[in-house]
């Protein structure tokens, strides 16, 4: 008797230690007029909304204009957020921020790094149209205790240099500050597909959620539509990658939503669910 139940409570242990984390990356594509009937204004309110169906513990942004991030700020209520302005490291141009469960998490360093030879200030890279940024977080679950690093991207649409650069230099940071074992994620618009040398290296050392899910990938292979709702989209170009000690996502989905006919951004986000052990 006493042995089964040193066997029930090793089973109880184990079962608490395990934490389901939900990741989303959402190119939520910047405000402008010319994208009429596309712009801004006529999706906001379905792109929060998105966003608050899906409930991912932790959501990686690209293209955010300051008031963009602030109305999701304001709209997402359970959720504070991580980030600067690309252009000047306050408040000015893009945001790739990271807006997480305030109840839920502790963070234990956070940052935003420039993708350029000179990372700590504001800078453009290897010849890139703007500049590019990682902001980054150490994350610690209050309840399980888990902690885990999530960097979030968008690289260069036009030079490939700049791209393979940035990749490189993200992956350098990464090895400077996660430590042997730890967990830690990487996602974002890589404006590279799968068989690029970008996502070819990042490969080497992480996995690639959508190829290695350990569920059926649910949705469009593509990611990127363009408001194009007449063509299906090839382009496979927004990630979520783990660490191999995180493993392979439990669930990996794109979700196309059409809302009165239209995309509610030029990408369609993409969300995984692991299962960490810790």
């Amino acid at each position: 008797m006493k042995f089964f139940t040193s066997i029930l409570l090793l089973l109880t242990v184990t079962v608490a230690s395990a934490e389901e984390l939900t990741l989303m990356s959402y190119n939520i594509r910047l405000d402008l007029a010319s994208d009429a009937p596309n712009n801004w204004d006529n999706r906001k309110e379905q792109l929060a909304a998105q966003v608050v169906i899906t409930s991912p513990d932790i959501l990686g942004i690209q293209e955010g204009l300051p008031h963009q991030v602030s109305f999701l700020d304001e709209q997402l209520a359970d959720y504070s957020y991580l980030g600067v302005g690309r252009d000047d490291g306050k408040s000015a141009g893009e945001f790739s921020a990271l807006f997480y469960r305030k109840d839920k998490y502790k963070i234990l360093d956070s940052g935003t790094f420039w993708l350029s030879d000179t990372p700590d200030e504001p800078s453009f890279g290897w010849g890139a149209s703007y500049r590019r940024i990682c902001t980054y977080a150490h994350f610690k679950n209050k309840e399980s205790g888990n902690s885990y690093w999530v960097f979030n991207t968008h690289l260069d649409h036009q030079v490939a240099a700049a791209r393979l650069n940035g990749v490189k230099l993200i992956l350098d940071r990464i090895s400077k500050n996660v430590s042997e074992g730890e967990q830690y994620f990487l996602m974002g618009d890589l404006n590279a597909t799968p068989d690029l040398a970008p996502i070819k290296l990042i490969s080497k050392s992480m996995i690639d959620g959508h190829r290695h899910s350990k569920t059926p990938s649910f949705g469009q292979t593509g990611t990127m539509n363009n408001f194009d709702t007449q063509t299906v989209p090839s382009r496979r170009i927004d990630y979520i990658f783990s660490s191999r000690s995180a493993g392979a996502p439990d669930r990996f989905g794109t979700l196309s939503d059409l809302v009165d006919g239209r995309f509610i951004s030029d990408h369609f986000p993409v969300v995984a669910t692991f299962t960490l052990q810790d």
